[in-house]
């Protein structure tokens, strides 16, 4: 197993709470007009205003849009199943019908 030291796990665990704290913030600030307005005045909910609330709630991402990866090119190669032993598994104990009765009385 591969083993980080604390200094990289500290930094991962501060980099995962900084990304919950922004998605959590992002969700109040689009769930509350109030809130999102007391951010950044200039807001005016018109169909002008774009910023990482509004894009966060309509769930646009506009930045990656143009980035599209290539389909890869797809060679051609004959599948060869490799023969493998057979496995013949006996039935589980519990399965198995009891070997004799209770005690007669």
């Amino acid at each position: 197993m591969f083993t980080d030291s604390p200094l990289a796990q500290t930094f991962r665990r501060l980099l995962a709470a900084g990304a919950v704290a922004l998605v959590l913030t992002l969700t109040i600030l689009a769930a509350s007009p109030e809130a999102h307005e007391h951010v950044h005045h200039d807001c005016h909910h018109d169909e002008e205003h774009t910023c990482a609330v509004v894009l966060f709630a309509h769930g646009i991402w506009t930045t990656f849009d143009v980035l599209t990866a290539p389909a890869p090119a797809s060679a051609w190669a004959q599948f060869l199943p490799l023969s493998h032993p057979e496995l013949r598994l006996t039935a589980p104990p519990h399965r198995l019908p009891p070997q004799c009765g209770p005690p007669a009385c």
